[in-house]
């Protein structure tokens, strides 16, 4: 290795001071260029930088730098292309970069401060940048076009980096073990397997205003820690859209995502608690939009058109509170409580069009107790509000309109201590009761056809009831 000040160097040179490039360096053996000075600039001017194409060497090297500037480079067939190693406050800008081995950008060893802008990666590395126990680092409005591997790949003590606005065609962006970064505006597509994925111990993120497109059989983003934020991001044709996998965890909050298409849309088989799903939109889903499990849910002003399946099902949790959602097409159920579910509360939702088969239902409850169904709108359904092995339901001032089949049904199973006060029936057929110790009080029912019918019940209660032009007989049983 040499000293070298001025082009034009060799293979394996030190550079002390800025250099500009005039010719290709090419087949190097080892190392391309070893940056030794402070506050300098290597400017490739469009030339090519090449390694042999084997090992485990580096086309650029800087270790305990500052201020270092690479731009205009073309690297490729180095081991990997650039290392930041213990090195700040410094730049890789407009470059082509294409390593054949391992990372196209390492960043380790506490690098911090640095930049890696409008550049292009092509096929070649297994990560295109993989950073280590390096923090405050800014990778912006970079292009990547390769198959499958991982765009970005931090690991422990990777904090508070910034990736802003980056393309990738096939490309992940994985947080393992690594807090307070935020991945803003980039856009993914057609990964055969997930989009980004939030790994273990990887807590405080923020990921907003992503767009992700077509990935395949697992999930657009994947979520394996507590206390993330998703905002505003675009989620189109996944099959999982938002994944909460090997939980539970706590406190992860889905804002303002735009979601559409695929199996699901934001699904937790694991019990994630204190879970905040807030004016998300879903559109064409063919399974749950929203399937939680978990305890001190809130999911408050989504909305949803057009789906072939459930909107929101809330599974084995307490407390979780249901409310100003708009569901305007469904298929099996618009609100689905699944067992056992203690203490929900339903409340200010906007139900319409759930009539995929018989039992349908604007709201379906099933092994749920104690839970509140308040000031709901249910239309234009099948069935309104279903009951199956439930107890302790308090249902009071809900809207029921053109339900074609039950306002109100049991079926293979009971509901006992079901209170159902001051609600409005209009248009829908007969309330079918199988259970004990219902309470029906100050309901208004009109322009329908049967009333409450008690099916197999005892120790029920019905009065203060307005019944208006009925068909047939208004209360029978």
């Amino acid at each position: 290795q040499a000293a070298c000040g001025a082009w034009p160097c060799n293979c394996g040179d030190t550079v002390t001071a800025s250099i500009t490039m005039t010719t290709n360096l090419s087949n190097c053996v080892g190392n391309g260029l070893n940056v030794v000075a402070d506050d300098i600039t290597i400017d490739c001017d469009g030339y090519n930088l090449t390694g042999d194409g084997s090992g485990t060497d580096y086309g650029i090297n800087m270790t305990s730098r500052n201020n270092v500037t690479i731009v205009n480079c073309n690297i490729s067939d180095f081991g990997n292309a650039v290392l930041f190693s213990n090195t700040s406050n410094s730049f890789v800008r407009n470059s082509t970069i294409n390593s054949s081995g391992n990372q196209n950008i390492w960043m380790e060893d506490d690098s911090s401060y640095n930049t890696v802008d409008n550049n292009v990666f092509l096929v070649g590395a297994s990560y295109t940048f993989w950073i280590d126990n390096s923090s405050y680092n800014n990778i912006t409005n970079n292009q990547m076009t390769t198959a499958d591997p991982n765009f970005i790949y931090t690991r422990v003590g990777a904090h508070n980096n910034y990736v802003y606005n980056n393309v990738m065609v096939s490309g992940i962006i994985t947080l393992d073990g690594a807090g307070n970064n935020t991945i803003y505006l980039n856009n993914i597509t057609g990964n055969s397997q997930f989009g980004i994925v939030i790994g273990t111990t990887s807590s405080n993120n923020n990921i907003t205003g992503n767009e992700i497109i077509n990935t395949g059989s697992i999930a657009a983003i994947r979520v394996q820690s507590s206390n993330n934020t998703f905002d505003s991001n675009v989620l189109n044709n996944n099959t999982y859209n938002i994944l909460s996998f090997m939980g539970p965890y706590v406190g992860n909050v889905f804002q303002h995502n735009i979601i559409s298409y695929g199996t699901t849309g934001i699904a937790d088989a694991n019990g994630d608690d204190y879970s905040i799903f807030y004016n998300n939109t879903f559109v064409n889903i063919s399974g749950n939009s929203i399937y939680v499990g978990g305890d001190n849910v809130n999911i408050t002003n989504n909305t949803f058109f057009n789906l072939s399946g459930i909107g929101i099902s809330v599974s084995n949790g307490e407390n979780s509170s249901i409310s100003g959602n708009n569901i305007s097409g469904c298929g099996t159920a618009g609100i689905k409580l699944y067992q056992p579910s203690i203490f929900s509360v339903i409340t200010n939702n906007y139900v319409s069009g759930c009539i995929s088969g018989e039992l349908s239902s604007a709201i379906y409850i099933d092994g749920a107790i104690n839970t509140t169904i308040n000031q709901n709108t249910l239309l234009n359904s099948i069935n309104g509000i279903y009951f199956h092995d439930s107890t302790d339901q308090n249902i009071t001032n809900n809207y029921f309109q053109n339900l074609t089949s039950y306002a109100i049904l049991t079926y293979n199973g009971y509901a006992d201590r079901v209170r159902i006060i001051n609600n409005t029936f209009t248009s829908v057929n007969k309330t079918n009761i199988m259970g004990e110790r219902w309470y029906f009080i100050n309901n208004t029912f009109s322009n329908g056809y049967g009333g409450i019918l008690f099916d197999n019940g005892h120790n029920s209660t019905v009065n203060g009831n307005v019944f208006n032009n009925f068909t047939i007989s208004d209360v029978d049983g």
